[in-house]
């Protein structure tokens, strides 16, 4: 196993490489963390990926920039079939069809970060002046051609005005890949977020 050699960024044409053969084409993003360490995420669309992880030893995140990281992992079939039930359970709860999203293709993908689309000039004055901070979930339907055509925030209520400083930024900025259905056509397709409004950050 190798250690890359890290550097905060974004690498929107990484890949995800599994120990049964497979390599998935992903969007892959490091953070700086504590003790001079990093984090790293992988967004992967395609939605077979999950179901690869069935009897894979290792998950390899790679980019040209910086290498590869190798993550070995053990039997991941409780764990698909508990990220599937949870998933589904939130998709009900937040007034998503699962069984039309598991049908697509490939799911909206930003094009972007969405966290790189905002400022401290979207932080909400009265969140300010108050020193508070919030996580507001937002339900995004993406249409066909990536652009935004709806927000919903769908919570935490008690500071409306972060969620309308979300949807508004996220409606006036945010571009995504738009889904696709089984045929492989362009669809309109929901898309959920989670906001962290902090002093200082989105």
């Amino acid at each position: 196993m190798r250690s890359p050699n890290f550097w905060r960024g974004y690498y929107p044409d990484g890949t995800v490489a599994l120990s049964s053969g497979l390599v998935f084409p992903a969007r892959v993003q490091v953070y700086s963390a504590q003790n001079r360490s990093y984090q790293l995420a992988a967004t992967i669309t395609d939605p077979n990926f999950i179901k690869a992880l069935v009897d894979v030893s290792t998950v390899s995140i790679a980019h040209k920039e910086f290498g590869h990281f190798d993550v070995p992992v053990k039997d991941m079939s409780a764990a698909i079939e508990a990220l599937h039930n949870c998933e589904g359970t939130y998709l009900k709860l937040w007034g998503i069809d699962a069984a039309a999203v598991w049908a697509l293709q490939a799911r909206p993908v930003p094009v972007q970060p969405l966290q790189e689309l905002f400022t401290t000039f979207d932080y909400p004055g009265t969140g300010l002046a108050g020193n508070m901070g919030a996580d507001i979930i937002a339900k995004l339907e993406v249409g066909e051609d990536g652009a935004v055509r709806s927000c919903t925030w769908l919570g935490p209520k008690e500071h409306p005005q972060f969620g309308e400083a979300i949807c508004k930024g996220l409606k006036e900025r945010a571009r995504f890949q738009a889904a696709h259905d089984a045929s492989g056509r362009p669809v309109s397709a929901p898309y959920v977020t989670v906001a962290k409004f902090r002093i200082g950050g989105y």
